[in-house]
């Protein structure tokens, strides 16, 4: 698909989709490689080398199911009762539900204070890493040998999965360079793909996974992609758990799909008359940060 993006001189009007798995769950090897094997799919799995193969759990994980605790109890989180410089970070970070906290802490905290807090809500909660669920479970190094030998791609995807805009120069490279060594001391071949954690990214950041050799980086953001985008601001369709539950189930990037084969199909008339740029190529993620705590 990067290649087809990267060709100058248009070609047939065809569409591509490249499937991806983010952060490097065990069930990217236990559950989706039996199934695109059986399928035929290939795919590209990005992951967190500081987590694999170890006992650590994501952050986000963490975070998720301290804070469920919380609600459980009845304990908003803005009297969660943090040390004072912890509490405020998470109070200004509340939003209407579990997740949108989350979310903006992510966005907003610094990487180290996001480890403190995780670490103040489980204590706070009697909770700890080792509590949450099998799902949880990041690949060992012996699984993506497995996903790699059997054809799928393996891409970084940071080591600490740490919203980069939060870092400092030195330490955004550290986190592309430093997971793009790892895979390829492991696996034999540096990686060639990157996705930011949690789709945020900048040109500063941008540049660096370009510097640091990589041909594309993948965003979270929702739109098409189409020759001479830029490889390295790739968009993606975003799959969450639940996604395929039925209409009432559905995510809102699944039931975008749908409905633009419905319109496809039916051929109505467009709001703008433009030439679309072909062939167009779609990338479907399936980010995990949150599932295996839900």
């Amino acid at each position: 698909a990067a290649r087809v993006l990267a060709e100058g001189s248009r070609g047939p009007g065809r569409t591509f989709a490249a499937v991806t798995f983010d952060d490097g769950y065990a069930d990217n090897h236990a559950v989706a490689l039996p199934v695109l094997a059986s399928l035929r799919i290939p795919a590209t799995v990005y992951i967190a080398t500081g987590f694999t193969g170890s006992a650590a759990r994501f952050t986000h994980d963490r975070l998720y199911a301290t804070l469920r605790e919380l609600a459980r109890g009845g304990i908003p989180p803005e009297r969660a009762g943090l040390p004072a410089p912890l509490q405020a970070a998470l109070t200004a970070s509340t939003g209407d539900n579990l997740s949108d906290t989350l979310d903006r802490l992510i966005a907003t905290a610094p990487h180290r204070a996001l480890l403190a807090i995780a670490d103040a809500l489980e204590e706070r909660t009697g909770r700890t890493p080792a509590d949450l669920p099998p799902g949880a479970r990041p690949l060992d190094w012996d699984e993506v040998k497995d996903l790699a030998g059997a054809g799928l791609d393996v891409g970084g995807h940071s080591v600490q999965h740490a919203a980069l805009p939060n870092l400092s120069v030195a330490q955004v490279r550290r986190e592309i360079e430093g997971c793009r060594d790892a895979i390829a001391e492991r696996l034999g071949r540096p990686p060639r793909h990157f996705a930011y954690p949690n789709g945020f990214h900048s040109p500063a950041i941008r540049r660096a996974v370009r510097d640091a050799g990589y041909e594309t980086g993948s965003t979270t953001e929702d739109r098409e992609n189409v020759r001479g985008c830029d490889p390295y601001a790739l968009g993606r369709k975003v799959l969450w758990e639940g996604s395929t539950l039925g209409p009432l189930g559905y995510s809102a990037a699944l039931a975008t799909c749908s409905f633009e084969g419905v319109f496809a199909a039916l051929k109505p008339s467009r709001a703008d008359d433009g030439e679309r740029p072909d062939p167009a190529v779609a990338t479907m993620a399936d980010d995990s940060d949150r599932r295996a705590a839900s």
